[in-house]
């Protein structure tokens, strides 16, 4: 339950969007600090967080999948949290019954391989389609040719999954999607195409109209989950809408949630 918790409040706080409840304890709390403002960003967090951010983005040009990513720049507690709560399948659009039939030790992997199944596709798309779009191409087809056969052919499992063969069955299915997808990335880098570019501009000047997706944070007045009292919660908003926590550790920032699907604002 801790943890549910935990992971509810991150993806929350990804975009500032809060319970009624957490207002009023927020309101609360925040007469007893005073004006001490210390959930207001510092330039140097700021500078920390976009630089992570950037080298995150980087990393996942270079690797187009989240593996070696998850050991270099993200806390232990997010392995532990992925591993002891399935309840973080929404944010990477998967539904939950799947998370639930597969062992601990391998909802990191099922963890990984949607979001980088998302993560492929977003890009993708963007390197066709101009972002206000209805996500169409004029002939219909917004995936790779390669992935569309792949879908005629193998059919996506239907229904909950129900048990351990049923998870297995699907985790192969996505990670043979996964794979199409990087090969066809590998092939033609969505980030050289003049759409991209012009998307990559577009959703820039979209975070400069949206103050809730630029760096923030929030400053955790009591241990919570696994964070201890004072921890300062960074959050912010990558291309295209990848909601990205993030904590200051000893050696620097490190990230402790990534996600592909945000709450509404």
């Amino acid at each position: 339950m801790r943890k549910r918790l935990f992971l509810t409040l991150l993806v929350s706080l990804l975009l500032g969007s809060i319970s009624q409840a957490e207002v009023g304890q927020s309101q609360t709390e925040s007469g007893a600090r005073g004006n001490d403002r210390r959930d207001q960003i510092t330039p140097e967090e700021v500078e920390g967080a976009r630089g992570l951010a950037d080298r995150f983005i980087r990393r996942l040009r270079e690797t187009r999948d989240l593996t070696p990513i998850v050991s270099e720049m993200f806390t232990s507690n997010f392995k532990t949290m992925i591993a002891e709560d399935p309840s973080w399948s929404g944010i990477v659009g998967q539904g939950r019954s799947l998370v639930e039939h597969v062992s601990r030790e391998q909802r990191l992997k099922c963890f990984i391989v949607n979001f980088n199944l998302q993560y492929l596709i977003r890009i993708y798309i963007a390197s066709k389609l101009p972002l206000d779009s209805d996500r169409q191409s004029p002939d219909g087809v917004i995936f790779p040719p390669a992935l569309s056969q792949f879908f005629k052919e193998n059919a996506p499992p239907e229904g909950a999954v129900e048990t351990t063969e049923q998870a297995r069955i699907a985790m192969s299915f996505l990670e043979r999607a996964v794979a199409l997808m990087q090969e066809e990335v590998a092939k033609n880098p969505p980030e050289q195409t003049e759409q991209f570019k012009a998307n990559l501009a577009a959703f820039e000047a979209h975070l400069k109209e949206h103050a809730e997706e630029r760096p923030s944070v929030s400053v955790y007045d009591q241990e919570r989950h696994g964070l201890a009292a004072s921890t300062r919660l960074i959050r912010m908003v990558i291309p295209f809408h990848v909601g990205l926590a993030m904590v200051r550790k000893n050696d620097g920032f490190k990230l402790e949630l990534a996600a592909t699907q945000l709450p509404p604002p």
